[in-house]
């Protein structure tokens, strides 16, 4: 199992370490720190960081965005660590000795990248409930993102993450509806009615004040 301290220094457990000295000799392992207490670990060297910084920068907005469903947003949470993992076994799998050098943060971004397709089509496959829909819908309302008086329109025709048109969305607006946090009538056009949501304001008062 590897660990962070800051983005600095990956960590190798001792069971790992054994295996490393066994398979990699001395000569890997004579640059490796010691913590105090007795787990050796390697630096990242400054351009190593530099990338990991790099993706990290692009990673926290991802999953702090609302954009993603919460299964996927825990499963990319983790890849903060994952990375470092990946860049230090490509490191020591290819011989490397001393600080893990930007090429393995390559190979392990690589990797980082390969896996996430992956996991976006497995979870994009999973169905979406009617309540994570409608506390998608929400949080774009909370912020300002659909104004009072919108459609099921408005919405879809975004491109939001997870709300695209189809009966998840009308299930979600349905729910915000029969909570009494949504009010719907259907507004003449001349044309075709337009079915039109209301924000009850008293709902947005009180999660304001709950916050």
């Amino acid at each position: 199992m590897c660990f962070f301290a800051g983005i600095r220094r990956p960590f190798l457990d001792p069971d790992c370490h054994s295996r490393w000295t066994t398979q990699k000799g001395a000569a890997q392992c004579r640059d490796a720190h010691d913590d105090g207490a007795g787990i050796p670990y390697l630096r990242f060297d400054s351009e190593a960081i530099e990338a990991f910084l790099g993706y990290r920068g692009w990673l926290e907005p991802t999953i702090r965005s609302d954009e993603l469903p919460s299964a996927l947003t825990e499963h990319l949470s983790k890849y903060r660590g994952l990375v470092a993992r990946l860049a230090l076994i490509c490191h020591l799998a290819s011989g490397g000795v001393g600080p893990v050098p930007a090429t393995a943060v390559t190979m392990a971004l690589q990797w980082a990248r390969y896996l996430e397709a992956h996991a976006r089509r497995a979870y994009g496959s999973l169905m979406v409930d009617s309540g994570e829909s409608a506390r998608t819908i929400w949080r774009r309302i909370e912020k300002g993102d659909l104004r009072d008086g919108f459609t099921e329109r408005d919405i879809y025709g975004r491109g939001w993450a997870n709300l695209h048109k189809g009966s998840r969305l009308s299930d979600g607006l349905k729910l915000l509806v029969e909570c009494d946090w949504l009010a719907v009538h259907t507004r003449q056009t001349g044309g075709r009615p337009s079915v039109v949501y209301n924000i009850n304001p008293k709902a947005l008062g009180r999660l304001a004040g709950a916050a």
